[in-house]
């Protein structure tokens, strides 16, 4: 597949420089893979009683950046953001997880045929910008923006608050997503708009809300 653009060459590359200097003067920037799997209506139930039992055995082995479920903007979805260091540490942690026979056994086949469908997508954090994930204000609901990369946002209204802005390395390319934390639900609608004011090209909204075991509530 040839890919049209030089956006994405370059995201590649500044990941790839980082990752060769890493063991030198230039800090390597963690890496965040976003997963959605699409669940069977009637399984909803079931999936959440078995995560909540047993997702403890997965956090063990790297960090949960967020779970949640989609409430709008996709039905039936769980999102999570799992962190980590390299993609050697991603490999580290996918290996150990094949050899935890718990996990395997008494979570992967129970939930397994409970997923219609899995994604993924390699992100790392915009050049020079930062989680914000402090002071988040317990409740509300949150929101994934998935626009073109480099675009100018609009403004963040009072109670909206942008916990991190993420650019693709592997997955739909040229995009950039965006991490949104909403104080109120019917607050979420103007909140929303108001911060894709001025971009164009394909934008799609997910409105979230957090699992029981997700680090964010």
């Amino acid at each position: 597949m040839i890919l049209s653009g030089n956006m994405f060459c370059r995201n590649v590359f500044k990941y790839m420089m980082a990752v060769r200097n890493s063991s030198t003067q230039v800090q390597m920037p963690p890496l965040y893979e976003l997963r959605i799997y699409n669940v069977y209506p009637k399984d909803i139930k079931s999936f959440t009683d078995l995560s909540i039992k047993w997702m403890h055995l997965r956090t063990a082995k790297s960090k949960l950046l967020g779970y949640w479920f989609s409430e709008l903007g996709g039905i039936n979805d769980a999102v999570h953001m799992w962190e980590y260091e390299s993609l050697s540490d991603r490999a580290r942690v996918r290996k150990e997880l094949s050899g935890d026979e718990s996990w395997v056994t008494n979570y992967i086949a129970a939930v397994g045929p409970m997923w219609a469908r899995q994604e993924n997508t390699l992100l790392t954090l915009k050049q020079g910008t930062h989680l914000n994930l402090s002071n988040i204000t317990p409740g509300g609901v949150y929101e994934l923006q998935t626009l073109p990369d480099g675009s100018r946002v609009g403004s963040l209204l009072p109670g909206t608050k942008l916990l991190g802005a993420f650019q693709t390395v592997f997955g739909q390319v040229h995009k950039e997503y965006r991490l949104l934390h909403h104080t109120s639900i019917d607050d979420a609608v103007q909140a929303s708009h108001s911060s894709l004011e001025g971009v164009s090209g394909e934008v799609f909204t997910r409105l979230l809300t957090p699992a029981p075991w997700s680090t964010l509530q």
